[in-house]
């Protein structure tokens, strides 16, 4: 396969839809945008051949298929007709569209047999499908027909080695369709139907039941494995181990009734909860999908996860954390921080409480609960000596607790004019600089709360022990020309105090030196789709790790 290159490099926003060819060899992935990106990547280097643009005005690539035999691939488009596009994956060539109409497309499968040198291609969604062919010159469709069966919406296609088409149903059944029209039907699950594979003499089905299910080429039951929940895609290699990709960011390999989870990750919202163990060099996490994971840097797999509350609570309130979350704000969490004495790990719930936990290996056993915030928590951070924990809330408000005494309520620094987005604490553990919504820079004495109204002169030599505020002197050149206070999302400055790594608005992590002026050029680097909420150094200066927000990606980046 070859396409022709373009000057665009990768993707530039949330990749919506991937596909693979048949040997396996390539993958194509689509993205949102005014003029969405197609990528074409070669698997066995991990290597991107070309990318070009799907059209104007299209939205997003909402789904893509390819032809078993790599010479077409299509795609179907988020505009108001949901077109489908068809190109020459020769050349990246687009050689056809046509509108398949207003409602939304799912999925979409090629028929691997190829009669005549017309292809066949499905695509399904809301009230059913479209089967399109090419036969070289013309791109025609025909509306699925449901003929005596009962009218359903489509989640999942695929073909059958024999070339006969099945979709997955909102229904929990599976429907056969020959020439563009439903033939049988076959109950699979209880309800809908949300991923299906098919291969010569094998069927494998996952549904809202949480259960996969390897039928025959008959629909008879050959085995059934229970999920921890659905399958969104599921694939099969040649000794017949399965990897299924589930709704809650996990993959696991099924080989017969064994279950192998591969990878976790976070799954809903954004993800902002970032804070590195010094100790041990692990990685904590937090979002708003209830979980709390723990990040191994060397084998970068999940070694410990956490919930933030067994209950769900109210659902979020207007004025709350903004968030596309399905998770009320009591199972959401934007904010942890780790203990470096005790190993204590404190996070920062949506709904304005504070969890204490034991430690990074047990995210589950209970220190303390606090609730004295009104509004959700964003930032949090212990201080040097680890006998204090500063909270700042989106009540414009800083509270400090005492560690050592069942995390008793302090002092209160209530100053501050909006939301507190940063702050850090002095190196012997008194003092503490924070900086808000409204993009002011203040102090405060940490066990009084009394507002330092001299701090910028009186602290100017002052080492504090870490340097999150995006406000100060030796920070002031982390602005680009023309860009506002909000373009700047995560700070943080090295443990030797040479670099400081920023996250922005465009999607990339800059390193500068530390202290860095007005003028100072960066090194820029592109990693995620959405803005970088936070960045972290480790504490031996080896890596960086930063969260994109709603992409829900922790990226490593290994300083050289």
């Amino acid at each position: 396969m070859v396409v022709k290159k373009t000057t665009f490099v990768g993707h530039e926003d949330d990749i919506t839809a991937l596909t693979m060819s048949k040997d396996k060899k390539t993958v194509i992935t689509g993205q949102v945008g005014k003029e969405p990106i197609i990528c074409v990547w070669d698997v066995k280097e991990g290597s991107l051949i070309g990318s070009f643009r799907q059209g104007r005005d299209t939205k997003a690539v909402r789904s893509l298929g390819m032809s078993s035999d790599n010479k077409l691939f299509a795609s179907v488009a988020g505009d108001d007709q949901h077109t489908v596009y068809l190109f020459d994956a020769e050349t990246g060539k687009q050689i056809a569209s046509g509108p398949n109409g207003p409602d939304p497309i799912l999925d979409m499968s090629f028929n691997p047999t190829v009669k005549d040198g017309t292809y066949e291609f499905v695509a399904v969604g809301k009230n059913g499908g479209n089967f399109w062919t090419w036969n070289g010159k013309t791109l025609e469709k025909k509306k699925g027909l449901f003929g005596t069966h009962k009218m359903a919406d489509m989640w999942c296609v695929t073909f059958t080695a024999d070339g006969k088409c099945i979709t997955g149903s909102t229904l929990g059944q599976v429907y056969q369709w020959e020439n563009h029209a439903c033939t049988k039907t076959f109950n699979c699950h209880t309800g809908m139907v949300t991923a299906i594979y098919a291969t010569k003499g094998t069927i494998v089905t996952s549904g809202k039941d949480n259960q996969l299910v390897t039928w025959d080429d008959h629909f008879v039951k050959k085995s059934a494995v229970a999920l921890s929940t659905s399958a969104k895609a599921i694939d099969m290699n040649e000794s017949g181990k399965i990897v299924v990709g589930l709704r809650d960011g996990t993959i696991v390999e099924v080989d017969g009734s064994n279950v192998t989870t591969l990878m976790k990750s976070h799954c809903d919202g954004e993800l902002w909860g970032l804070d590195v163990c010094p100790k041990t060099g692990l990685v904590v996490t937090s979002a708003d999908d209830n979980k709390i994971l723990v990040w191994d840097p060397k084998t970068r797999k999940v070694v410990g996860e956490g919930i933030v509350n067994e209950k769900a609570g109210e659902k979020a309130k207007i004025l709350g954390a903004s968030t596309l979350s399905s998770f009320p704000p009591n199972q959401c969490a934007r904010a942890v921080a780790v203990n470096t004495v005790n190993g204590n790990v404190a996070i920062g719930v949506n709904n304005g409480e504070l969890h204490i936990r034991a430690g990074v290996t047990e995210l589950d056993k209970s220190i303390a609960v606090k609730h004295d915030t009104k509004e959700w928590i964003e930032v949090m951070r212990y201080s040097p000596c680890g006998k204090f924990l500063a909270v700042g809330s989106h009540d414009n408000t800083i509270y400090v607790y005492d560690v050592n005494n069942a995390y008793h309520l302090l002092s209160k620094f209530h100053k501050h004019t909006a939301f507190i987005t940063a702050l850090d604490w002095s190196a012997d553990s008194t003092t503490i600089q924070s900086v808000s919504g409204s993009y002011e820079l203040l102090f405060s004495d940490a066990a009084t709360g009394k507002h330092l109204t001299d701090g910028a002169t009186h602290y100017k030599d002052e080492m504090w022990a870490t340097w999150t505020c995006k406000l100060g002197w030796p920070v002031q050149g982390v602005f680009p020309a023309g860009t506002e206070g909000c373009f700047i999302g995560g700070v943080d400055r090295s443990s030797c105090g040479g670099m400081l790594a920023t996250g922005d608005d465009h999607r990339l992590v800059n390193i500068h030196r530390y202290p860095t002026m007005h003028g100072s050029t960066p090194k820029s680097y592109v990693g995620h789709s959405e803005h970088v909420i936070r960045v972290r150094f480790d504490e031996k200066g080896e890596y960086l790790y930063t969260v994109g927000g709603y992409d829900r990606t922790l990226i490593q980046w290994k300083l050289v």
